[in-house]
């Protein structure tokens, strides 16, 4: 319940501000997702510590939560493409 709460708060917050520009960001680093919903995987990450993470599809969030876990945890994302798959690999 607390978790849920949390969420639909950040996203009412979001929907209140507005949408921030995604231009300013890093495009190789940051997910390309809402300021808040990457500061609230972060959180998410950060305090719940997880050793085990499944993603469903891989990209930058591939390539960029896995610092907020333990480092001997592991961060398991399951793609479709190949090919996609092969490139995202090629920038960890």
């Amino acid at each position: 319940k607390g978790l849920l709460n949390l969420i639909l708060s950040e996203q009412l917050r979001q929907m209140r501000d507005g949408y921030s520009s995604r231009k300013t960001r890093e495009k190789r680093s940051i997910p390309y997702m809402l300021p808040r919903e990457v500061l609230l995987l972060e959180e998410l990450l950060s305090n719940l510590k997880p050793m085990n993470c499944l993603e469903w599809g891989s990209g930058r969030s591939t390539l960029y939560y896995p610092r907020f876990i333990p480092t001997d945890a592991t961060w398991t994302a399951i793609e479709h493409s190949k090919e996609w798959a092969h490139k995202v690999s090629q920038h960890s």
